[in-house]
């Protein structure tokens, strides 16, 4: 009979190890599940052929241990190992007993191809595993720290607002002007942490939804007035144009929130002239609001990357504000979140326009916490 096998290197085992195979009897199939071949040097001198190594007498090889080729009355056989740049993932046999015909040459050039397109199959499999665990890693340590930062953080921001209201005393002109830089500042920080907790959130799966009927009319109000149309630069001019008959929506208002927020800072902060203009209204499949301003705009470069994390245009004036570039990935990830789909569309010196489109009704997604 044939036997084809893929033995792997299993480092828990330091040994390598079989793999479901092809071939033989069902007693051969289990008694190769037990055979483990270790890194002695016969088994080594294989590992370092890396054309493969053919064999019509097993009386005239020290490769395979007897262990292995006579009860599976192994005749002769072909070993082709799995090679990559840096290691050994295994080797590939192909045995038959000394009965059947003689292996030939284009089998071992055949066994060589597919042995190379597995190894270069399984590193690829090894380091999408070890890019998950480490992105894993990666997430509990930035929701850990985001949760330490933020807790002292409250803290400090809590002593200035007392000390601002003269809880402990009155302050004079210079003392209230740099508690209030220790608030701005703790607040853009606080800011932050909640971004990079939200983004961990996400990237983990485990993002809370709150669905509930909004009145975005409302909410683009109440968020105008609580300060999202914030410090405005001198000469720029917050509009609005909402549809009369705008539809409740059933979504999740705290996202919504999130994304026009973001929206609104970002357009204030790379204009300092001319408007900002907030649209919406009823679409055949929903909602759409629209975020336009006159600023400084964006290359078509920086369009390509507008909504990655961590990055922010190049110019001058992009270098000057503030900001870690995760607003704008924030709000893609949440718009994605709510079933909707977000576009930019700029041109240097025109200013920047972003449209977001929304379903009126979202169902709670996989993935995500109810």
């Amino acid at each position: 009979a044939t036997i084809s096998a893929l033995f792997l290197w299993e480092e828990s085992e330091r040994a390598f190890k079989p793999q479901p195979f092809i071939g033989g009897t069902k007693e051969d199939r289990q008694l190769l599940s037990g055979i483990r071949l270790g890194r002695d040097q016969s088994f080594a001198e294989l590992m370092r052929k890396e054309r493969g190594v053919m064999c019509h007498d097993m009386n005239d090889q020290d490769f395979l241990p007897i262990s292995l080729w006579q009860p599976l009355r192994i005749g002769q056989f072909i070993a082709a190992p799995l090679h990559t740049d840096n290691q050994v993932l295994g080797v590939l046999l192909l045995a038959r007993d000394s009965n059947e015909s003689l292996l030939e040459r284009h089998q071992l050039r055949l066994s060589r191809a597919v042995a190379r397109r597995l190894a270069y199959g399984l590193e690829n499999a090894n380091l999408v595993k070890a890019l998950g665990a480490a992105s894993r890693l990666k997430s509990e340590f930035v929701a850990t720290m985001s949760h330490e930062l933020r807790t002292p953080l409250h803290v400090v921001l809590g002593y200035a607002d007392l000390m601002l209201d003269e809880a402990f005393g009155s302050v004079n002109d210079e003392q209230r002007d740099s508690l209030r830089r220790i608030e701005r500042s703790g607040a853009a920080l606080l800011e932050l942490i909640n971004e990079t907790l939200n983004l961990s959130q996400l990237d983990s799966g485990e993002m809370p939804m709150a669905l509930e009927e909004i009145d975005l009319r409302q909410l683009f109000e109440r968020i105008a007035a609580e300060g999202a149309v914030p410090h405005a630069a001198a000469g720029v001019d917050y509009q609005t144009q909402i549809s009369d008959d705008l539809p409740l929506i059933f979504s999740d208002r705290g996202k919504i929130e999130v994304i026009v927020r973001n929206l609104l800072s970002n357009a204030f902060k790379f204009t300092t002239d001319g408007f900002v203009l907030l649209r919406a209204e009823e679409t055949q499949d929903g909602i759409c609001f629209s975020i336009r301003d006159t600023g400084e705009g964006m290359t078509a470069d920086t369009l390509n990357f507008v909504f990655e994390p961590f990055r922010q245009g190049a110019d001058p004036l992009t270098r000057k504000v503030g900001g870690a570039g995760l607003g704008l990935h924030l709000v893609e990830r949440y718009v994605e979140l709510l079933g909707g789909t977000i576009d930019a569309t700029s041109e240097p010196g025109q200013g920047s326009l972003f449209t977001v489109r929304l379903p009126l009704r979202l169902r709670t997604l996989a993935g995500t916490k109810p």
